[in-house]
This record gives structure tokens, C-alpha cells and sequence, in this order.
């Protein structure tokens, strides 16, 4: 026989937690973990060493990144 405490529940859910994305748009990435890690679009451009226009644009998906950016 299984404990299954005050409220009658054996089976515990967990929350949902958003995954990350994909990594096809960079600007979803970015704005994904900076949320998820409670960053200002100027802490996650001064960890980036970029401004934050650019992580701005970039969230904004007005401006894509280069592979050199990326890297």
C-alpha cells in the first residue's frame, strides 16, 4: 500500500516551464533566456558586449544577426 498523503494524491504534476525555442530565430533565443534569467535588454547587451539597440532589433527580429554575431 502507497502513502498517498492528506490529500489523497499519489501522482504529483509538475508545473509547466516553457521550453527555450528552437534556435532558428535568434532574436526568440535572446529574448527567451534573458526572461527567463530576469534580465534588462541592457544587462543581456553588456553580457553580449553589443548595446541594446541591437538586442532591441534583434528581438524585434529587425535585425538578423551574422554567423560571425552568433558565434
Amino acid at each position: 500500500m502507497t502513502d498517498t498523503g492528506k490529500t489523497g494524491r499519489w501522482l504529483h504534476v509538475a508545473q509547466a516551464v516553457a521550453a527555450p525555442p528552437d534556435g532558428s530565430d535568434a532574436g526568440e533565443v535572446i529574448r527567451w533566456y534573458r526572461q527567463h534569467h530576469n534580465l534588462t535588454q541592457q544587462e543581456a547587451a553588456d553580457l553580449l558586449n553589443t548595446t541594446q539597440s541591437w538586442v532591441s532589433k534583434v528581438e524585434k527580429g529587425k535585425l538578423v544577426p551574422g554567423l560571425a554575431e552568433l558565434r
